[in-house]
């Protein structure tokens, strides 16, 4: 096997073509060919807090590409795939000797990973993928990331693309990438079933029809005989039609126009991006009464009771009286509220310094580096005996333990809870994501596959003659991503292996005679085995959650908490006692009230998860059953799988 089919992507006539259509030099070439097979030049998502790593399973390229977040580079991926200018692209390549001038004037030289290496028809371009918030909260006046006339650049990363002859830019998702991407996927698992059942006359005639007038969805599936919302996902990554993809679901099909000009829909997108921003943008309260105290309003209630009373002639005038009925007309006549122009300000009075010397915030600012950052102090007590002696080396006395708290609840809880807990512990105080920057569950049932695993919390009773011992059984489920639908399920002894994952998987083809295109796990040992990424090959692609990011599998684990409270807990040889500890006498403990057997479990496992599962009522999703038949159902993997 030649290297260039290992590592996918463009071939190397294919590469030596598009070098001499753009008239590299030699030393160029030399330099783009490394960059190729060096990629990729590092393992990502190794120390990600927050990002869903995605093993992508390229057409264009033949092979996986392993992709740092899903809201990010895989939208990037997802535009790559689709657009027939692009003939492969490889990720993480190393870039070397990249020359930077510091503030001071020395000159630093570093190496970086860029995200993309990207081949055209008729130039290499190099990209590098970051967010419009994190763009905007690291441009500083001395940062290498500048914008001019709404495009970003890296400076030093657009001088080494131009030093080796190639192309650089920065590519940045939708502020708001959920609808893009949900449309993105649905038309890119189009794409990869082919046209199958789609009519080339119904093509034919939509096409005819968006030239006259764009049209919606709606309109045009029940105008052509033969049209759905598989042809229009079909017509749009083909770029036959083009759509609102950023801002309009494609299951909005009364909404969601098609267009035979590109720049016609992109230009409708923009608007229609720029009207959503304005009715779901935060508002802007700048009004004193938001953060007033209870103290200052209460006064402020009093002050304007007797201005009023004042207007009704029940009490005399008073100069300063009259000053605050003027502040009110201002106030009303700039749209405020009368009470806030009555507002006092005994909040704001007492201590408005620090209590801490200069040499004691050193000190503070010293223990907190030194000592709370990194988790050699776990509590904010033994934190303080640390402040002590630092105190101690500066030759001053130190503060009140009150003060010192005071001090240390300023700094963020995120870095002494990744040290002392882990990614657990970070997991666990981490604020939620904003539901605008979220991710969207698919459009198609069956395009994404949650998978979980547990204990079941019922000990099972022990049957000498099949060699069973009073133990747990482990259940693995998987769960569809678009209805919460249970799709199968392995139900296992012992602990979690790979065996589990190829049980579910079997049930799955078993009961759906094909697989998703995606598969949504945890960071287990079992889930990134050398076995689950050589049955993906060719086929489909994996998500892994961050380490201890339960939030991004919710859907699983929330079939996980059902199983057991509804099964497990109710049955006999429940663990609930056993977790209460002493507290529960011996004789309520899961292995003295072992009487289930496994086949009796497993019975009614498997009654709740494929019967009463699907009918529950899920919050803010409706029921499974429901909203499966609501969501169209496109097959993802299908016969070539089996074959094989």
């Amino acid at each position: 096997m030649s290297i260039d089919s290992e590592i996918g992507g463009p071939g190397a006539e294919d590469r030596q073509l598009v070098y001499a259509r753009m008239g590299m030099s030699s030393h160029a070439i030399r330099h783009a060919e490394n960059m190729v097979y060096g990629s990729p030049s590092r393992k990502v998502g190794k120390a990600a807090l927050t990002n869903v790593v995605t093993r992508f399973d390229s057409l264009k390229n033949r092979k996986p590409r392993v992709l740092e977040s899903h809201t990010c580079e895989l939208v990037c991926a997802y535009e790559l795939e689709l657009d027939p200018d692009v003939i492969g692209y490889h990720v993480q390549v190393p870039c070397r000797s990249i020359q930077r001038v510091l503030p001071n004037g020395r000159r630093h030289v570093t190496s970086a990973n860029l995200d993309f290496l990207v081949f055209r028809q008729g130039r290499v371009e190099l990209i590098e993928c970051k967010p419009q918030a994190w763009l905007l909260k690291n441009a500083e006046p001395h940062s290498d990331w500048t914008q001019c006339d709404g495009i970003w650049q890296h400076v030093p990363y657009r001088a080494f693309a131009s030093e080796h002859e190639v192309g650089f830019s920065v590519w940045s998702p939708p502020h708001e990438p959920g609808i893009y991407l949900q449309n993105l996927e649905a038309i890119y698992g189009v794409m990869r079933g082919g046209m199958g059942t789609i009519a080339p006359r119904a093509v034919d005639r939509a096409i005819a029809a968006i030239a006259r007038q764009p049209a919606s969805v709606t309109q045009l599936c029940e105008e052509i005989d033969g049209f759905s919302v598989r042809t229009a996902l079909w017509m749009l990554g083909k770029w036959l039609a083009f759509g609102p993809l950023k801002s309009t679901p494609i299951l909005m099909t009364d909404q969601f126009h098609m267009y035979v000009d590109r720049q016609h829909a992109e230009a409708v997108d923009s608007l229609a991006l720029q009207e959503s921003g304005e009715i779901y943008r935060q508002p802007e309260l700048n009004d004193p009464l938001l953060r007033a105290s209870t103290t200052d309003v209460e006064k402020a209630r009093r002050r304007l009771a007797r201005v009023e009373a004042i207007a009704r002639g029940e009490e005399p005038p008073t100069d300063r009286m009259r000053q605050l009925a003027r502040m009110i007309e201002a106030a009303v006549a700039q749209g405020r509220t009368p009470l806030s122009a009555c507002l006092t300000r005994y909040e704001g009075s007492g201590n408005r310094l620090s209590r801490l010397c200069p040499e004691q915030d050193q000190a503070a600012e010293t223990a907190i580096v030194r000592y709370w950052n990194t988790g050699r102090a776990k509590t904010p007590k033994s934190l303080y005996f640390f402040f002590e002696k630092e105190c101690a080396q500066l030759g001053t006395e130190a503060c009140g333990r009150t003060a010192f708290y005071r001090r240390l609840r300023r700094e963020k809880p995120m870095r002494h809870a990744l040290a002392t807990g882990g990614l657990r512990g970070y997991q666990a105080i981490r604020a939620a994501t904003d539901p605008r920057m979220r991710s969207l569950p698919p459009i198609g049932y069956g395009h994404t596959l949650h998978i979980d695993s547990s204990d079941l919390d019922n000990r099972i009773a022990k049957n000498i003659l099949k060699l069973m011992p009073a133990c747990k059984a482990k259940f693995y489920i998987g769960v569809d991503g678009a209805s919460g639908d249970t799709m199968a399920h392995a139900f296992i002894f012992g602990p979690a292996r790979t065996d589990g994952v190829a049980i579910l998987l079997r049930e799955y083809v078993r009961r759906h005679r094909c697989l998703p295109q995606f598969i949504h796990v945890d960071r287990g040992p079992e889930n990134r085995s050398w076995w689950i990424e050589i049955l993906a090959e060719g086929y489909l692609s994996l998500r892994w959650s961050p380490t201890a990011g339960s939030a991004w599998n919710g859907i699983a684990e929330n079939a996980i908490k059902q199983v057991n409270c509804q099964v497990a807990h109710q049955l006999t040889g429940s663990t609930e006692p056993d977790q209460k500890g002493r507290k529960i006498d011996g004789r309520f403990k899961s292995r003295k009230n072992a009487k289930t057997s496994f086949e009796m479990v497993l019975e009614q496992f498997l009654t709740f998860v494929y019967d009463d599962l699907p009918n529950t009522r899920l919050p803010q999703m409706g029921k499974p059953l429901s909203k499966r038949k609501r969501r169209p159902s496109l097959p993802w993997v299908t016969s070539a799988f089996l074959v094989n």
